[in-house]
């Protein structure tokens, strides 16, 4: 049941937000005296994101209340802290950052996919907001005889275009997947060729128009969005939890499953370069280190967080560790800190950790003399024009 998952989802999103307004601090009647400037000082100071600052969004569930919570994260400095949370209508169920204002220009915008079939869009700027920006799609209402906009059953996954800034793809446990155009809020593009809910997906890290998804119907799919139906598939032995490019390979992808298999695929081939069996229940978590080649993270619903390297063939284990958060939920690796990671699970007295992986031993001694590629480095990379992955597949 989700009421027993406090955290349900998150996303890390390096850039800087710039928030206004301040709590009122107030002398207390009949109290003590208390130094006004000081503290508002103090909570200026907290209120503030630097730019070294990661933030941190994620999904609270207790009971029947729905809360989304931005975290601040310094590695250098070591500090996490609550910035400020926003009660929400539904229960969430993924999140996806997005810079993509409709009106134009550039904004701080999370969309939100709840047990709703209508995905909210909230301003990250505005810190007592009381409504979302904008919402994509609409339920349908029988008083006023109106059908519904978008999806039919609740919003599982979704990812941004960060090449086509106004394109968000959405997947849903209606068995759709929904291309969504930001600057007028509506649906652009359908595929429905699924037997099973879609419950994973991610844009290419190069190419605009690759869309790689997971169902629950046991198929891995590569979509090319330039077209309404062409893709291509690869058939996994288990429900596909979680996909991920190799943002290091232009070909290459990963793909976990319900029965604790982590596999790894060339588009150009139908079988896996290899088949991992890394946990025995569901791989729930599945990441890679943004700038050391090799470094994969997994995390079951047993509890486990396994750290590979898989820079040479099979992956190796090369630790693990125990998050006391019960069983996992959702992890995922920094945007640009190569070795810290965020997890979230369902034990109620401690959901949510930040782990900074370098204070393994093990971790140091295999990846700390392992060069690491910067993001800069990655984009300024040969251009991929002339490299179609749809079209490379068999």
């Amino acid at each position: 049941m989700l009421q027993n998952l406090p955290i349900t989802s998150f996303v890390v999103q390096s850039n800087p937000l710039s928030l206004g307004g301040l709590a009122v601090v107030e002398t207390p009647r009949g109290g003590p005296e208390v130094d006004v400037q000081s503290e508002a000082d103090s909570e200026e100071e907290d209120f503030e994101i630097k730019p070294e600052d990661n933030l941190i969004i994620t999904g609270h569930v207790e009971d029947e209340s729905a809360t989304m919570e931005v975290y601040v994260y310094n590695e250098d400095e070591g500090y996490l802290y609550v910035h400020h949370d926003i009660i929400l209508p539904s229960v969430p169920l993924c999140f996806e950052w997005l810079n993509h204002e409709p009106a134009g220009g550039f904004g701080n915008l999370v969309a939100i996919g709840t047990m709703s079939n209508v995905i909210d869009v909230w301003d990250l700027d505005i810190v007592d907001g009381l409504e979302p920006s904008f919402r994509l799609g609409k339920k349908a209402s029988k008083k006023k005889k109106t059908p519904s906009v978008g999806h039919k059953k609740s919003v599982l996954c979704m990812s941004w275009n960060k090449h086509m800034s106004h394109i968000l793809a959405s997947g849903s446990a209606d068995k759709s997947v929904i291309l969504w155009d930001l600057d007028n809020g509506t649906p652009s593009t359908v595929y429905n060729p699924f037997s099973a809910e879609v419950q994973t997906m991610q844009w290419h890290h190069k190419q605009a128009h690759g869309l790689l998804t997971g169902s629950c119907d046991k198929t891995v799919r590569l979509f090319d969005c330039r077209t309404d139906s062409l893709f291509n598939e690869w058939e996994l032995p288990g429900e596909v939890e979680k996909v991920v490019w190799n943002h290091f390979e232009e070909y290459n992808f990963l793909a976990s499953t319900d029965n604790g298999q982590v596999n790894y695929y060339d588009v150009r081939n139908k079988d896996p370069i290899w088949t991992l069996q890394a946990h025995t229940k569901e791989v729930t978590g599945l990441s890679l280190s943004c700038s050391c080649p090799g470094l994969l993270v997994t995390g079951s619903m047993t509890g486990e967080l396994f750290i590979w390297d898989m820079l040479e063939g099979v992956p190796q284990k090369v630790d693990a560790k125990d998050t006391q958060v019960g069983a996992i939920v959702t992890l995922q690796m920094s945007p640009n800190s190569p070795f810290v990671v965020c997890v979230g699970g369902d034990n109620r007295e401690n959901n949510f950790t930040v782990w900074q992986m370098e204070n393994s031993p093990k971790v140091r001694d295999r990846f700390s003399s392992r060069g690491l590629i910067s993001a800069e480095s990655m984009e300024a990379e040969e251009s991929m024009e002339n490299v179609d992955i749809t079209a490379a597949t068999t």
